[in-house]
């Protein structure tokens, strides 16, 4: 699971700490976020970690979904991608 933690980290994944008395929850929380403008990737919560394993996830599509670290090629890309295009985009507004 560290493994997976900072191969996240290294892409530039933020750690959030969702602490109890905010959540309403017995205890603080984490999950890990990437926002490319407003697409989002989130992986799932610690309380699941230990059960499911780190798991990133499209915001707002659950069944998009990968796997950590067993994916992380593939979340890489995505990233790539999505910056790539979007890099393009806003150098065409701008010219």
């Amino acid at each position: 699971m560290e493994e997976a933690l900072k191969q996240l980290e290294s892409l530039g994944f933020e750690k959030i700490v969702v602490p109890a008395e905010e959540s309403g929850c017995e205890f603080d929380f984490e999950y890990y976020t990437y926002d490319i403008e407003s697409i989002g990737l989130i992986t799932n919560s610690n309380d699941f970690w230990e059960q499911e394993g780190v798991v990133v996830n499209l915001f707002d599509y659950e069944y998009i979904s990968w796997k950590i670290p067993e994916d992380i090629d593939q979340v890489k890309s995505l990233i790539d991608i999505l910056e790539s295009a979007l890099n393009k985009n806003n150098e065409k507004n701008n010219m």
